[in-house]
């Protein structure tokens, strides 16, 4: 297995303290700016060491082979018999590019159901990229194209192109799946989520898929899982209706969840609540945070590969967003214990 894949095994285990998977993984040993490096280099040398523990030693020894992420596929299948009674679930095919008109997509994956077949004249099943075989992300892709399967077999018509809310129902009910049947840990979904769909741009399509997540949560939370499963059961056009129960919610239902969906909703929650600084921000805050918690800051007593009055720019920023609070002339105080828990930082 390559170095790379092993380190995003890693990620997704751990955490790291990056807010982007592709921007941090395609600036290793690159980047000409010392203080992006910096983050870079600790964040590399921490998922490193992690990576040679015995766990990750374990997994990634595992996931070495294709016959271990259809292994995953399968037992992917079955979980989902547990709800849907269907006989013809997709096959998987692992493929070095897409077929025909898709050939040129960019894509992970695709699925192609029994209307893309007679339509596109491709065989249906789910199509998964060799290259992005990554252990965590594969799960959770196919769990998602699995659920747009399963919408398909319940839909008459035929729609070349699905509704954004469904994204959001392939989102919350794959999530349930990898969860309720322990195909993968709680902390290895909450990374999922938040590197792929809470910390995604806003202005790039998977922050919309992120939105109809978590309206899709807020639907759940309101009428029980079972809501929206009966929903999937009458196929993909009354998907597109779920909105309606959006906007006309009765808050007066008692519905009791699960402790997954208890535990979804908690993972969502925490991922939402994350916030994003620039690399320069970042490191003085954690600065600050290993020197100043809960006292007095002193811009010149603060060290870092900053100049004087970039130093106070940043300090006026962090106290905009309130992290800091200035005290006296030129003096700030930090009231913050662990200002970096739930921080991440952009190397964009």
């Amino acid at each position: 297995m390559d170095y790379i894949r092993k380190l995003k095994h890693t990620a997704y285990y751990y955490g790291a303290k990056f807010n982007c998977f592709p921007s941090f993984f395609n600036s290793i040993n690159s980047s000409d700016n010392t203080i992006t490096q910096q983050l870079v280099d600790k964040d590399l040398k921490r998922l490193d060491k992690l990576s040679k523990g015995h766990k990750m030693q374990q997994i990634n020894s595992i996931f070495d082979h294709e016959n271990k992420f259809i292994e995953q596929y399968h037992l992917i299948i079955k979980s989902f018999q547990k709800i849907f009674n269907i006989e013809d679930y997709p096959k998987l095919y692992l493929v070095d590019t897409f077929p025909d008109v898709f050939s040129d997509k960019a894509w992970d994956s695709m699925s192609i159901d029994k209307n893309d077949e007679v339509h596109f004249s491709i065989p249906r099943g789910i199509y998964y990229k060799k290259e992005y075989l990554t252990h965590c992300y594969f799960e959770f892709i196919i769990a998602h194209e699995i659920v747009h399967w399963i919408i398909s077999e319940y839909s008459e018509k035929y729609f070349p192109y699905v509704p954004l809310i469904e994204e959001g129902v392939c989102d919350f009910l794959c999530t349930y799946i990898l969860v309720k049947n322990k195909i993968l840990d709680y902390n290895v979904i909450e990374n999922l989520i938040i590197y792929n769909r809470a910390l995604k741009n806003d202005e790039s399509l998977w922050k919309q898929y992120w939105k109809n997540y978590l309206l899709i949560s807020s639907i759940v939370c309101n009428n029980g899982l079972t809501f929206v499963i009966d929903a999937i059961k009458e196929g993909r056009e009354h998907i597109s209706l779920l909105t309606r129960e959006y906007n006309h919610k009765n808050w007066t239902k008692d519905v009791q969840q699960d402790i997954e969906t208890k535990n979804i909703f908690n993972i969502f929650l925490k991922a939402n609540s994350i916030s994003t600084l620039k690399a320069k921000e970042f490191l003085l805050l954690e600065y600050i945070n290993c020197n100043f918690a809960q006292k007095i800051i002193e811009p010149k007593s603060i060290i870092l590969d900053l100049s004087e009055d970039e130093i106070s720019i940043l300090l006026k920023k962090l106290e905009i967003l309130g992290f800091i609070h200035s005290y006296k002339q030129n003096l700030y105080f930090n009231p913050n214990f662990d200002l970096l828990s739930n921080i991440k930082y952009s190397l964009w």
